[in-house]
């Protein structure tokens, strides 16, 4: 039996996003574990020993928070005092000041790690020797899929118990136990498959565009520039990023893209006319191999049009246009779509660079 435990008062106030309880659960997964129990508690001393009597029946207990210096940071001796142990070794942090600890017992281990994640997920390693029923597993990402779908169409192919889905902000993830499976992945789902293990669509398109020594460009509305942040976030995006315009307001869409009051009249800022007209006057204007343009309504009081949006990917080999609709929340909606939009300039590639005309 496998526990997380994740100590802090910022966790329980909500100041704080619990992610070392997902990295925690993500790193297990990878190894084709899962967590038993979860459980959150303050930096104090009783709520620790209860947290720990609660998962006394955990063979391995994963525990992050409370190994600083600070008043409150006293996860290290409550352990030293109440958890059953025979060893203890430290495990250094190369990235931070507060090092991590394990504790070995009469068939028992905890594994003390501090808070901060960008130090803690260095440290995990330290899990593997401790995971003996681990299993080889692989990640496979798959666009224009439901985990339904996915799941008809694998299991001709592998037992239920073989493998797991997940959906995400804009793809399903299939988790295999086994490292043997790409082939019929890719013979599958094909250009579906956005990425395998930890590949984000980004690092894809990054790829890619590296591959064919492409340069890119954005041209956005209802995402106000979140397609570029994404591309950008990836170390070395100026390599094939050229750069891209935030056009919101009808007048920006004139004065800065070129567009004619006449087009925006008659088809409105929010059209597959007008986006297709971003793009184009954007790949004409500038030295670049392909741009993607997006618009669309993020709010709106009539339900026909809440969430409707258009994108376009103009190249000099081809246009690929796409129009989709999303009916949640404003903030969902715009994630939505910037994820379509990434997708469409990975699919754009593949058809008019990586395969040919």
């Amino acid at each position: 039996m496998i526990g997380i435990l994740t100590i802090g008062n910022e966790l329980l106030i909500g100041k704080t996003i619990n992610t070392n309880a997902s990295n925690l659960s993500r790193f297990l997964d990878r190894h084709g574990l899962n967590a038993d129990i979860q459980l959150s508690c303050n930096d104090d001393e009783a709520a620790i020993v209860r947290a720990l009597t609660f998962l006394y029946d955990c063979e391995l207990l994963l525990v992050t928070g409370g190994m600083g210096e600070t008043h409150d940071d006293i996860s290290q001796r409550v352990f030293d005092q109440h958890f059953d142990h025979t060893h203890k070794r430290e495990i250094p942090n190369h990235i931070g000041t507060a090092s991590g600890y394990v504790y070995d017992g009469a068939g028992k281990s905890a594994i003390l790690f501090p808070g901060p994640p960008l130090e803690n997920q260095a440290m995990f390693q330290a899990i593997v020797p401790y995971l003996s029923h681990a299993r080889p597993s692989k990640q496979y990402h798959i666009t224009g899929y439901g985990e339904y779908a996915l799941e008809q169409a694998l299991l001709p192919h592998l037992p239920i118990d073989q493998f797991a889905t997940y959906t995400d902000q804009g793809f399903t993830t299939i988790r295999i136990l086994s490292q043997n499976y790409d082939d019929l992945i890719k013979q599958l789902f094909g250009e579906s498959l956005i990425g395998v293990g930890e590949e984000t669509i980004e690092q894809t398109i990054a790829d890619l565009a590296t591959k064919h020594k492409l340069r890119l460009a954005t041209v956005e509305s209802i995402t106000s520039g979140e397609i570029a942040q994404r591309l950008t976030a990836v170390p070395g995006a100026s390599n094939y990023y050229y750069g891209g315009l935030v056009v919101y307001q009808d007048e920006a869409k004139h004065d800065l893209s070129g567009i004619s009051r006449q087009l925006l009249q008659e088809h409105t800022a929010v059209s597959a006319e007008t986006t297709r007209q971003l793009a184009e006057n954007f790949f004409r204007a500038h030295p670049v191999d392909l741009v993607l343009a997006v618009t669309g309504y993020a709010d709106h009081p009539d339900e026909q049009l809440h969430g409707q949006s258009y994108l376009c990917v103009v190249t000099r080999h081809g246009v690929m246009e796409q129009a989709v609709k999303y009916t949640w929340m404003r903030s969902r909606i715009r994630a939505r779509v910037a994820f379509a939009g990434l997708d469409l300039i990975r699919r754009s590639i593949l058809k008019y660079f990586e395969n040919g005309l």
